[in-house]
Parts: structure tokens; sequence; C-alpha cells
């Protein structure tokens, strides 16, 4: 298969984001001065946000849980966001590929005749996505009853990826209904924003289902 050059361009950024992220982790973990954030956040924005976001998840060892100095909350906090930044601009970077290899043509919008594939794929996101918005609701409140417990809580990395994956709605429910994580930017402002953008490309990617076999 001939690659285009947006492939090559998004496959290249991606994996010089993947290592640019990884060093920057790594020299964080050795308490040292990790690589300047403008220079990571450019690589992250011009496309090479899933390579970022596989670093971080992946090699970003600053503590989650059990932190309670001042410096460490604000890496923790800091680290977060930078997972959460990214997140968001994987689904933003999705569209743009879409849209620039003609994969997706918005002046072409228009609903789906739905395919026997794509009937079943409705079908799943009808089963899944309840499942998995009801249990990022729940985690937020079990993670707000240790938090009152003063038991071992919920990683912060579990909530946002239950989010990410769709839960996002369930996860927002969560955090107003409990009042738990409001005064984090990451969750107070990342998941409103989190969820527009899944709703947004639900509906702009809703006329692939027909390509579906």
């Amino acid at each position: 298969m001939t690659l285009s050059g947006i492939d090559r361009y998004f496959i290249l950024l991606n994996a010089a984001a993947f290592l640019l992220f990884g060093l920057d982790a790594f020299l964080r973990s050795r308490q040292k001065s990790g690589l300047p954030s403008v220079f990571c956040l450019i690589f992250a924005a011009a496309g090479g946000s899933i390579g970022a976001l596989l670093a971080e998840l992946l090699w970003d060892r600053v503590p989650l849980r059990g932190a309670d100095t001042a410096k460490a909350k604000q890496r923790r906090d800091a680290a977060l966001s930078r997972q959460i930044l990214s997140g968001l601009f994987v689904i933003l970077h999705l569209f743009v590929y879409l849209v620039l290899t003609k994969r997706l043509r918005l002046g072409a919008w228009h609903l789906p005749t739905l395919t026997p594939g794509g009937i079943t794929f409705l079908k799943w996101a009808g089963i899944l996505l309840p499942i998995i918005n009801l249990a990022a609701f729940l985690l937020f409140g079990i993670d707000k009853q240790l938090a009152k417990r003063g038991k071992r809580r919920i990683s912060i990395r579990v909530l946002f990826i239950f989010a990410l994956c769709g839960g996002s709605l369930g996860a927002l429910c969560g955090m107003w209904g409990f009042r738990h994580k409001t005064r984090k930017p990451y969750f107070r402002y990342g998941l409103p924003l989190l969820l527009f953008l899944q709703l947004a490309a639900a509906v702009i990617l809703l006329p692939l289902l027909e390509k579906l076999p």
C-alpha cells in the first residue's frame, strides 16, 4: 500500500512526538528539567497527539496518588493536564486527517443509508456507551466516598480514560452530581470540551456508517 504525503506526515510526526515526550518524561523522572513545554506542545498540536499521549501514558512516572507535597501535586496536575490536552488533540487530529485525505467530505454530509455493518455498529454502540457512561458516573461517586474515608483512591488517569473512551457525559454528570474534582481545571474544563468534541465527531462521522460492509 502506497502512503500519501499526508500519511507520511502524521506517521513521522507522531513517531517524533512519541520519542520527544518519552525523553521529556525520562528527564523528569530523574528529577531533571524536562524539555520546554512549548516545544513539546508544538509537536502535539501539529499532529503528533497520538504519539504524545501514548508516551505520556506509558512513560510518565509522576505519582498520581499518595503525593501530598505542593511540588508533587503541581507536577501531577501538570502531567494530567498534558495528557488530557493530548487526548483532546487526538479527536481533533482524527477529524483533520479524514478531511485532508478526503475520506470525509463535509460538503456532502447526509444521513447514511445503513448497511448491515452500520446497524451492527450502532447496536454495539447502543450497548457499550451507556455501560461506559454509567461506569464513569459511578467511579466518580466511589472515588468521592473513598476520599471522605481517607482510603486509597481511584487513579485520576482511570477516570480520564473512561471519559476518553466515550464516557465523558457520565463523567461530567458524576463530577457535578457528586461535587467531585470540580476544582481541578483538567476536569472542570477538560470534560465539557471532551464531550463537545465527541458529540461533534459523532455527528460529522455519521455518514461513514454506510461504508461499513
